[in-house]
């Protein structure tokens, strides 16, 4: 039933996910939030809602732009499942935010393989990631991803390796321009670093532990499944798949770098590995095994939002 229905890609899918996001924000995020609910107060939960349901829109086209999955909706599917079955996300408004703007990199990223206005993508990805850095530090790691994308282009020169350090410096000289404006003074750089921290305790909690268990499996099994399947990927279609592997290892350091562990850092996480377990269940044959695993994510959501 569910694999039949998101194996298509018709608009209902989009209206049926981007309204679950909303209902696991809505008896997740308010709950967890101890704020009154004033009228500011609701005007940023709405916000917020919509940036998440603008997030998973984000995904899609970033999916279909670049071919990552076959013509479906088994990436957002996941996406909605992993956000509502771990709803302390929607109280990190701060990942959020920096999510967003590492998938907008992102994007730029995977569009360098056409080898076309590569500069102009760099000096964006560049842009989307040293932004994204204001709001979480940590994002800073993403740069990776970029620097390796250009390294893998034919004809790079180190005029592209350059680049980002021009973005982060127009990033950083926008900032300082505001912070004098806004409050008379320079910013203080070493107040936008986050200490790491390795205090796990709160994944004691069955409501962060049930979800992130699952998350964790998934992660091993099916990007296990993707590296061995990896040789027999198309020729065109290989270079993206190998920095999608790329983005989602660095996405996993950015989580475990963050300076609390309340378990909305596995933010960061999701996108990437939504797109691996939607190729996993491309490849499986098992009509019975897709389903199972489908209607798995989808009530242990349900009841995680409810815990």
């Amino acid at each position: 039933m569910l694999t039949s229905f998101f194996e298509k890609s018709n608009p209902i899918n989009y209206v049926i996910i981007g309204v679950f996001i909303c209902f696991g924000y809505i008896l997740g995020g308010f709950r967890d939030f101890p704020e009154m609910l004033t009228l500011s107060a609701l005007g940023m939960h709405f916000l917020f809602m919509a940036l998440m349901v603008f997030g998973m829109f984000l995904l899609d086209f970033l999916i279909r732009k670049n071919h990552l999955t076959k013509n479906n909706t088994f990436g957002i599917f996941c996406f909605g499942c992993f956000i509502v079955m771990l709803p302390v996300v929607f109280t990190e408004r701060q990942f959020i935010i920096a999510m967003l703007f590492l998938l907008l990199g992102f994007r730029r990223i995977l569009s360098l393989t056409s080898e076309r206005n590569v500069e102009k993508k760099i000096l964006d990805a560049s842009l989307w990631v040293g932004i994204a850095t204001f709001f979480y530090f940590w994002s800073i790691l993403f740069f990776a991803v970029l620097f390796f994308q250009i390294l893998q282009q034919k004809h790079a020169t180190y005029k592209h390796l350059i680049i980002p350090f021009v973005g982060v410096l127009v990033v950083a000289s926008i900032a300082s321009a505001y912070w004098l404006v806004a409050h008379d003074m320079f910013p203080q750089w070493r107040s936008f670093t986050d200490n790491t921290e390795v205090d796990y305790s709160t994944y004691h909690k069955t409501s962060v532990l049930l979800p992130a268990s699952i998350l964790g499996a998934l992660l091993v099994w099916a990007t296990g499944n993707k590296l061995m399947k990896l040789s027999r990927s198309g020729k065109k279609s290989k270079p993206n798949q190998i920095i999608l592997i790329i983005a989602l290892a660095t996405m996993a350091v950015i989580s475990l770098a963050a300076p609390t562990k309340s378990g909305g850092e596995l933010l960061f996480v999701l996108p990437p590995l939504a797109i691996v377990v939607a190729n996993y269940l491309e490849r499986v044959k098992e009509y019975w095994f897709r389903e199972g695993l489908l209607w798995m994510l989808l009530v242990t959501a349900v009841v995680m939002v409810f815990l």
